[in-house]
């Protein structure tokens, strides 16, 4: 799922299909649920992408949320955030709308991108709420309280849990799915 910079104040997103460049899926046509097999649900980065591979921050972006300590994370339910990664720039869907933040699910492992122009308030609420979505999707019997967001529900949700739980942590994480009962809790 992606986090867009339209979803903060419009809360909408798009339904119609698309296709991501790399031959997956995007947001606007993503599956809601996933047993198996491969779901890019997000959005291509921007051409400039300063990728830092020792430690998944973008040049110049240490000292804000530090991603090695999400990586091959176990969370409850059985997902796996396999990694977090900060990259310069800005995300463009398909549609052509400028995001903050995209992830890749690959069966019940997540792949998340953020923003390197983001506060670190921003991305903790961006990590919470693309878990929060990427749990959802992947979930078989996602429930009924999440089964239905869109945007603006899980840009809402983010911000709640950021207020309630804080800055994002791995165990603020896992709070946050037994919060909403997803994945089994």
């Amino acid at each position: 799922m992606a986090r867009l910079l339209a979803s903060r104040a419009s809360g909408g997103g798009a339904s119609r299909p698309n296709s991501a460049p790399d031959g997956g899926r995007t947001a606007a046509s993503a599956p809601r649920r996933t047993q198996a097999g491969t779901a890019t649900v997000g959005f291509h980065p921007c051409p400039i992408r300063l990728d830092c591979p020792e430690n998944g921050l973008a040049e110049g972006v240490r000292g804000m949320i530090e991603p090695g300590q999400f990586r091959e994370l176990r969370l409850g339910g059985g997902f796996v955030l396999a990694e977090v990664q900060v990259v310069g720039g800005l995300f463009v869907d398909a549609l052509g709308r400028r995001a903050v933040a995209r992830t890749k699910i690959v069966g019940r492992r997540f792949s998340v991108q953020m923003s390197a122009e983001l506060s670190e308030s921003e991305l903790s609420i961006s990590l919470y709420h693309e878990v929060l979505e990427a749990a959802t999707i992947a979930s078989l019997f996602p429930p009924r309280r999440v089964a239905d967001f869109n945007e603006g529900d899980s840009e809402r949700a983010a911000r709640a849990v950021h207020e309630r739980l804080g800055p994002v942590s791995p165990s603020s994480l896992n709070q946050m799915l037994r919060l909403f009962g997803v994945g089994g809790y």
